[in-house]
């Protein structure tokens, strides 16, 4: 049972790492949104996006991870910041 807690704290140090990125990602997006309104630029980029997409799962892949998984993720994560732009 002391192997299964040492594991499971593990994973919950890592569920906070994910989570200080996910932050940082979203900090980013709110900045490069703020720059496109004050250059009068499309908030969404299509070629970004399928760019931003295809080397992500890529990634995922090459890490020995599911290409559906990562395609979901990073679906949910375009998805999020489309939202967060159209109620700025």
């Amino acid at each position: 049972m002391e192997e299964i807690s040492k594991l499971q704290a593990e994973i919950d140090d890592i569920d906070r790492k994910l989570i200080d990125l996910l932050r940082e990602r979203f900090i980013r997006s709110r900045e490069i949104g703020t720059i496109k309104r004050r250059e009068n630029q499309p908030s969404f980029d299509p070629a970004r996006a399928s760019s931003v997409r295809q080397r992500f799962v890529e990634k995922c892949v090459e890490a020995g991870l599911d290409a559906g998984m990562a395609d979901r993720l990073i679906s949910l994560l375009v998805e999020q910041v489309i939202l967060e732009r159209a109620q700025r």
